[in-house]
């Protein structure tokens, strides 16, 4: 081989397909898989610490004006939020679990791809450094 098929073959493998676009696309796999679990945690604890928040108003405003129904109604408020709030890991655990595992098997046909692209790269490469001699 001359140098120009060389230098040929190097420019056509300059403007291939690389394989950082396959690890861009894991990461956009991941980050797709990830997403519904974290928007789904941070609605439901906006919404828990608001409710936690409204029972302790009507509890803080019962002792200034007493009235039975706002200390019932603040204790049942607080005590949903304070439940709320505190399942909340265990449902982001639970919840990214699932979602993880429906997504695992494109992940690993992903990393596959990746990893066969990266070996005929290599293979290509070490054969026009060889001059044709496949290296091992």
């Amino acid at each position: 081989m001359n140098t120009d098929e060389i230098y040929e073959k190097l420019l056509a493998a300059e403007y291939a397909p690389k394989a950082s676009r396959k690890l861009i696309a894991l990461r956009k796999l991941d980050k797709k898989a990830k997403q519904p679990t974290v928007i789904f945690a941070y609605i439901l604890g906006v919404i828990a610490t608001l409710i936690f928040g409204i029972g302790i108003c009507l509890l803080t405003v019962y002792f200034v004006m007493p009235t039975s129904m706002r200390l019932y109604l603040g204790i049942l408020l607080f005590t949903i939020g304070l439940l709320a709030m505190t399942f909340n890991c265990f449902l982001f655990k639970k919840c990214s679990k699932r979602q993880n595992s429906g997504m695992r098997l494109k992940l690993l046909n992903l990393q596959k791809i990746f990893a066969i692209m990266t070996y005929i790269k290599l293979k290509a490469f070490a054969m026009i450094l060889s001059n044709n001699k496949l290296i091992y």
